[in-house]
């Protein structure tokens, strides 16, 4: 395994998109831990919420716990400067960080001999400090990139309120509820029919929001109304205005046909968004190490988004 400590492995980027999502815009991920251990064939997880956004407890070098996102998107685990001030987290590297959109910022990597969830133990894990100061006072203190657990499917069950990391894989993608994803612009992408015009987005449980996708799109897709203002969104180092309008046509994810949806559209970002309050109307298993994810639909959702 590789091992901290080494300065300039790329750029690493953060975006804050009223959540934390983190990923690697270098050939290769972080580090991995030294040694990720289940203590069995799985391990059952409370899922407590910040917003949407699924949140795991998490003990460092045995202090805590502290509330994490668990976060589909990042390539890696960020944690609080703060946090990694006050535990004594020693710097291991270097790394930009930046967002699309946003500008970049100085960040630090950092070694944990110890994290554990549950029965989870990762040892030797490396992560990446910066200021998460933006999620409030009372905020989860970081964000747990499923990099960090390799070979394992995460389940995020938001009816039953549940977590379940289990080794092995998901079965192969059949474009239905089962998809194959890819990487755009560094992050875990799958492909959006909007109305007939395909878009790349990624998911992202760490994000709260439903769609969001680049202003380009809002003069391409067919929509009730001309979009209109609606709350700006935080991206590092910079506010990200967006608009929102009603499509007129259905979006579909798979096998799974929305009419009508509800969306958002950011100035100078190159993909889509999938957030946590559109996730959540599933049982989401991410499966990293073969880039698939499952989509299954739960009874009590809602028709739409």
């Amino acid at each position: 395994m590789r091992k901290a400590g080494m300065a300039g492995l790329g750029v690493l980027a953060v975006a804050l998109l009223g959540g934390v999502a983190i990923w690697s815009q270098m050939p290769h991920e972080l580090p991995a831990a030294d040694k990720v251990d289940l203590g069995g064939a799985e391990v059952r997880l409370p899922l407590q919420l910040f917003g949407q956004r699924p949140l795991v407890e998490v003990k460092i070098n045995g202090r805590g716990p502290y509330l994490f996102i668990l976060d589909s998107a990042a390539m890696g685990t960020v944690i609080d400067e703060r946090l990694a001030s006050e535990l004594g987290l020693q710097t291991a590297g270097r790394a930009s960080a930046t967002s699309p959109g946003g500008a970049k910022v100085t960040a630090r990597m950092v070694r944990v001999d110890e994290m554990a969830m549950g029965t989870a133990v990762i040892s030797g894990a490396t992560l990446v400090a910066v200021d998460l100061s933006l999620m409030g006072k009372d905020g989860p203190r970081g964000a747990i990139g499923f990099s960090l657990i390799p070979h394992t499917v995460i389940t995020v069950d938001y009816q039953k309120s549940e977590i379940v990391i289990r080794s092995g894989e998901l079965p192969a993608a059949d474009g239905k509820s089962i998809l194959q994803y890819g990487f755009t612009e560094g992050l875990p992408t799958v492909t959006l029919d909007v109305a007939g015009t395909a878009v790349r987005a990624h998911l992202d449980s760490g994000s709260g929001g439903t769609f969001l996708l680049p202003a380009e799109f809002a003069s391409r897709l067919p929509l009730d109304a001309a979009p209109v203002e609606a709350k700006s969104v935080h991206r590092v180092g910079k506010n990200i205005q967006v608009t929102t309008a009603r499509l007129r046509g259905a979006l579909r994810l798979g096998q799974y046909s929305f009419a009508d949806p509800q969306l958002n559209f950011g100035q100078s970002l190159p993909i889509g968004n999938i957030g946590s309050e559109f996730l959540r109307q599933f049982v989401v298993s991410y499966d990293r190490s073969s880039r698939r994810v499952r989509l299954v639909r739960t009874p009590l959702s809602s028709s739409g988004p």
